[in-house]
This record gives structure tokens, C-alpha cells and sequence, in this order.
């Protein structure tokens, strides 16, 4: 089913916590799950690595029965309560204190599924080579990383430079410029080809950031590559930004968001 870009949801306030393994031969720990409820709605969820059997060797997990166990126990409890279960479900197992988060998915799977990636290192598969689609906001970036090492100025501008936002907790930004070690324009770039609607959603967090020196908070959507059937994607994106009084850029050329954002960290210098 097509998403009805005319109705968008409002980013929701959520708590994130962790489920933390520790490991009982070498002290060190793991990841191996989260916890996410949203404020909004009350809706908590759950999720955690399935099969311990295929780290018990690597990690030394003698007593793994007992932790899937724990596991368990803490799932049919959390599907009980309204709130996140924090504190120790054995010795070796904590589900550590929740922080603020921000909700920027269509639902709150897709929200789960992408902290999880994020947060658990063991949900990664090794081994396999990334094809990474052209038109990705990873690719995008990667792009534009590449030209401002090219014009050396690397110093002024930062990519996937973490902020700080009014909730409390960091978060991505694409591009930002840079003044005195100060953030001065804050970038946030949309893909119109791949996952549009999660980078948009992504952008929107350009509302929320903490840091009283940005001047210009900046919608990057390069219209580039086939068009055909866009037209109300970018329609879309140009009244929101208009709506949220965010400042929209949709040059191909990349040296049109990057010349702006020099020029703008060159005059605070000033």
C-alpha cells in the first residue's frame, strides 16, 4: 500500500534500554538485545538474539541454557507490563537503565529492527560483500565526503557528525559545518530512491537539535538519477520544508550545499 505522503507522523518520544551480557570467564560485555517502549502510545517491545548455541564456544557460555532461560522469563514479563524491566535477570544478565530516544520510522518494528542492527553487533552476518544502491543516503554521503576531501575541507566540514538534541540523546546529522569547534549549519539529506521515507523522517530531526549556534538547518534532496514517479515525493518534501521552516536544497551538484555551508562557517570566523 502506497504511503499517503499528505498525512505525516509527528516524530514520538520513546525509552531505550539495553540487554547486556556479561561475560563470566574475561569480565568483558555484550549486547544482545533491546527494549523499546514508546511514550506515546505504551507500546513496548522486544527483541534479543535467538540461537546462543552459535556463540557459546566463541564466548566461553557454559551456562547459555540458563541465560536463554533468563531470556524467557524476561520476554513473558515485558509482554505483562507496560514498562521496561531494568536491573539484573541473572549473573550474568542485566537489562541496563533506559535513555530517551526518538522514534523516526513508520512503525515500531521498523524502529526495532534498525536499533537492533545498531546496537547488537552480533545481528550483523560477517563475510558477506555490501552492494550499496547508488542512490543511498549511505552512498550519498560517502559521495560528499569524498568532495570535501578534494577541496580540503575536511576541517569545516563534518559527515554523520553526531549532535546533541532537546531530548537528550545524540543524533546523526549528514553534513554539518563547523566553526571554532562549534556547529554552525546542521544538514540533514534525503534520498528520494532508497528508503525515502525513514531519511525523510531522519530530517525532521533538524527540530529537535540542542545547539543554540546553528543559524541554518538545511534539507538536502538531491534530485538526481530517474525521476519518473517522483513528483509527489518531492512535492512532498518542499511543503514540509516550507511547514517546519527548514531551509530545502535539491541540487545534483553537490557544490551548491557545500560551498552555502563553507561560507557560512567562514563568516563566524569573522
Amino acid at each position: 500500500m502506497p504511503i499517503n505522503y499528505a498525512d505525516i507522523n509527528k516524530n514520538s518520544k520513546a525509552l531505550l534500554s539495553v540487554i547486556r551480557l556479561s561475560m563470566p570467564y574475561t569480565g568483558e560485555t555484550l549486547n544482545i538485545g533491546i527494549i523499546l517502549k514508546n511514550q506515546d502510545t505504551g507500546e513496548v517491545k522486544i527483541k534479543t538474539i535467538e540461537n546462543f548455541k552459535n556463540i557459546k564456544s566463541c564466548f566461553q557460555l557454559s551456562e547459555h541454557d540458563n541465560i536463554e532461560y533468563a531470556i524467557e522469563i524476561l520476554q513473558k514479563r515485558q509482554s505483562q507490563n507496560g514498562e521496561i524491566c531494568i536491573g539484573e535477570l541473572s549473573r550474568s544478565l542485566t537489562v541496563l537503565e533506559p535513555s530517551k530516544h526518538i522514534i523516526t520510522s513508520l512503525s515500531m518494528e521498523e524502529e526495532l529492527n534498525a536499533l537492533f542492527a545498531a546496537k547488537v553487533s552480533l545481528s550483523k552476518k560477517t563475510g558477506q560483500k555490501r552492494n550499496i544502491n547508488p542512490f543511498s543516503k549511505t552512498k550519498l554521503i560517502t559521495n560528499i565526503q569524498n568532495v570535501i576531501k578534494e577541496k580540503k575541507w575536511s576541517k569545516e566540514l563534518k559527515t554523520r557528525k553526531h549532535l546533541p538534541t532537546v531530548f537528550g540523546e545524540d543524533k546523526e546529522i549528514s553534513l554539518v559545518s563547523m566553526s571554532k569547534n562549534t556547529p554552525v549549519v546542521a544538514t540533514q539529506l534525503i534520498s528520494l530512491h532508497v528508503d525515502f521515507w525513514d531519511t525523510f523522517q531522519n530530517a525532521l530531526l533538524l527540530r529537535h537539535l540542542h545547539d543554540s549556534t546553528i543559524t541554518d538547518k538545511i534539507i538536502y534532496m538531491p534530485i538526481i538519477g530517474n525521476t519518473s514517479g517522483l513528483t509527489d515525493k518531492i512535492r512532498f518534501v518542499k511543503e514540509q520544508a516550507s511547514k517546519e521552516d527548514l531551509r530545502l536544497i535539491d541540487s545534483s551538484d553537490y557544490d551548491e550545499i557545500l560551498h552555502f555551508m563553507k561560507e557560512k562557517a567562514d563568516k563566524t570566523l569573522l
